[in-house]
């Protein structure tokens, strides 16, 4: 519902998610699969440069609702770039992490419950 709007990522992504397109990228070898993910992430960085941040990042009202609903924390996967912010509703506040692309190695989030911590890793 978020990128309803953004016609350009849902030309992209129905183009890329057909058969054919798949499996010409699965029958490359790993420098090329790893060329086109680059130059993918390329353009897509771009296209967030030139949108502005309320179109970019439309999912904030969501995350303050849940937020204000009971919810601390939010972990959000498919993006480019690894993240922390603190989300403010109307009632409360809680933390929201962005986990960075797995491409080149694996990463997440280790919770520690003794102190309440997070921490970003990587491999």
């Amino acid at each position: 519902d978020l990128a309803r709007k953004d016609y350009g990522y849902r030309v992209m992504h129905n183009l890329i998610r057909r058969k054919f397109p798949l499996a010409v990228f699965h029958s490359l070898g790993t420098s090329g699969k790893r060329f086109i993910v680059r130059a993918l992430i390329g353009i897509s960085q771009e296209v967030k440069k030139r949108k502005s941040i309320w179109r970019r990042e439309a999912y904030r009202p969501f995350l303050a609702d849940l937020v204000d609903g009971g919810i601390d924390v939010c972990i959000q996967g498919h993006r480019h770039s690894q993240a922390f912010r603190i989300i403010d509703g109307n009632i409360r506040s809680g933390r929201h992490f962005v986990l960075p692309r797995w491409f080149d190695r694996s990463c997440g989030l280790i919770y520690y419950p003794s102190e309440d911590r997070f921490r970003f890793f990587s491999q």
